[in-house]
């Protein structure tokens, strides 16, 4: 368990959280159902967003990144 709540800043906030178990909420904002591009995508919007991850992600190229830039792509609306 120490190890489950360690690993995730999300689920060390709950469990340290004051609130009602109601009032934490968890939006899942892209279905992506390939699990290769689904990490890809998710390293992008880690890099491009302001977020609470402790980690980048996969590996990608600076090329990819950069592409992320230019067209926006990887940027939450």
């Amino acid at each position: 368990m120490e190890e489950a709540v360690s690993s995730s800043v999300v689920v060390e906030h709950v469990v340290a959280c004051l609130y009602p178990d109601d009032q934490v909420t968890v939006t899942k904002m892209h279905h992506e159902p390939f699990f290769r591009l689904r990490k890809l995508k998710e390293a992008l919007y880690i890099r491009h967003n302001r977020c609470i991850n402790r980690d980048e992600g996969v590996g990608i190229s600076v090329t990819w990144s950069a592409v992320a830039v230019e067209t926006d792509c990887a940027t939450i609306q």
